[in-house]
């Protein structure tokens, strides 16, 4: 933590940290709720209703869930299917990043729909967490994990990475390592097609 704090002095501001923000990086967006009924339906929702009860812990796991801030890298097949997970526990902020659009082939492999084509990957992913927690700040950020500048990590509680891009895996163990971040890797071996 101390050393994350490090990248924090002389910007003042931090853009995802609350209710103030800076200039935000010019490919970072925020996802904002669609009005409607689902939308409201889904604001009342509580999500730590179906968060286990541990023995011997005080803590509430709700509580603890909105405060994690998970970055997840790729959105493709493997990626938008883990941005959904955080959103479905409450988490109080999420950040997808990705580069790619989704092509008419996206569809016999990523959770998105048709109409999706052509659209960014990162926002794609962010939406549809959105729209599971629709209290969440939901970022995307269109572009590479490197292009990503490091201060957007400072808060970051652990990173979920789905890219199949090796350059892009090694960038994202060698910034975790120095900024003392939990990475959690997901992926599919392509020869028969099971998860790791």
């Amino acid at each position: 933590p101390e050393l994350r704090r490090e990248y924090l002095d002389g910007i003042g501001l931090f853009l995802l940290a609350g209710a103030l923000t800076v200039r935000a990086p010019r490919r970072i967006r925020e996802i904002h709720s669609r009005p409607g009924a689902a939308t409201d339906a889904m604001r009342r929702l509580d999500h730590s209703a179906r968060m286990p009860r541990l023995v011997d812990v005080e803590r509430d796991l709700g509580a603890a869930m909105h405060e994690q801030f998970p970055v997840v890298i790729g959105g493709g097949s493997v990626g938008m299917a883990i941005a959904d997970t955080p959103a479905r526990v409450g988490v109080g902020r999420l950040l997808i990043v990705d580069p790619a659009r989704l092509k008419p082939t996206s569809v016999l492999t990523h959770p998105c729909r048709p109409e999706d084509l052509g659209r960014s990957k990162a926002i794609v992913a962010a939406e549809r967490a959105k729209a599971v927690c629709p209290e969440a700040r939901v970022f995307a950020f269109v572009g590479t994990f490197e292009e990503l500048p490091t201060y957007v990590l400072a808060e970051a509680t652990h990173l979920l990475l789905a890219s199949d891009n090796l350059r892009c895996e090694a960038s994202v163990s060698q910034r975790a390592l120095h900024l003392g971040i939990p990475v959690i890797q997901g992926s599919v071996y392509g020869p028969t097609l099971s998860a790791q």
